[in-house]
């Protein structure tokens, strides 16, 4: 997979903040899927 000199800085630039991005998504997944084991139970 070839990449050109910008499309190699947006990856980089994307991977600093993508740590951060990851991290919420990680912390935001876990919240969503206690909601749904919660939900499950009440139905």
């Amino acid at each position: 997979m070839a990449l050109t000199k910008a499309e190699q800085a947006k990856m980089r630039s994307f991977s600093k903040r993508g740590h951060k991005i990851a991290r919420e998504a990680r912390s935001l997944a876990t919240d969503v899927s206690k909601e749904l084991k919660r939900q499950m139970k009440k139905s």
